[in-house]
C-alpha cells in the first residue's frame, strides 16, 4: 500500500488527481525525460543542459554528474511533481493509504458522499 495525496484544482470543479510521494524506478531509469514526460520542464532541461555543457567541456566528470542525477530524479522527482501542482492552483484535499491511484480517488470519492 502507497500513500496518495488527492488534489483538486481550484480553477475547475471536476479536476482531481491522485499522486503518491517517495521513490521511483521509472524516474531513476529515465531521470530528465522522465521528468519532460510528466511536465517538469523547467528543471528537466537544466539538468540536460547542465549534461551537455559537461559533455562540450568536461567529459570525465559526465558519468558522475548523471549518476546523480539519476539518483536526484528518482528519490525527488514526485516531489517535485507535488510542487508543481500545487503552484498550478492545485490544493491537497486528503492523503489516502492506497494500492494504486484509481483506488486512492475512489476512496476519496466514496467518503465525500
Amino acid at each position: 500500500m502507497k500513500t496518495y495525496f488527492i488534489f483538486k484544482n481550484n480553477l475547475k470543479d471536476k479536476d482531481f488527481k491522485a499522486l503518491d510521494n517517495g521513490f521511483s524506478y521509472f524516474a531513476l531509469i529515465f531521470g530528465p525525460f522522465w521528468g519532460l514526460i510528466k511536465g517538469l520542464w523547467f528543471y528537466s532541461l537544466i539538468n540536460l543542459s547542465i549534461m551537455c555543457c559537461l559533455e562540450i567541456f568536461y567529459k570525465e566528470s559526465l558519468i558522475i554528474f548523471m549518476f546523480f542525477s539519476q539518483l536526484f530524479w528518482a528519490f525527488l522527482g514526485k516531489d517535485l511533481l507535488i510542487q508543481n501542482l500545487i503552484v498550478s492552483n492545485f490544493t491537497v484535499k486528503k492523503v489516502i493509504t492506497a494500492s494504486s491511484n484509481k483506488k486512492a480517488l475512489l476512496t476519496y470519492f466514496s467518503e465525500q458522499t
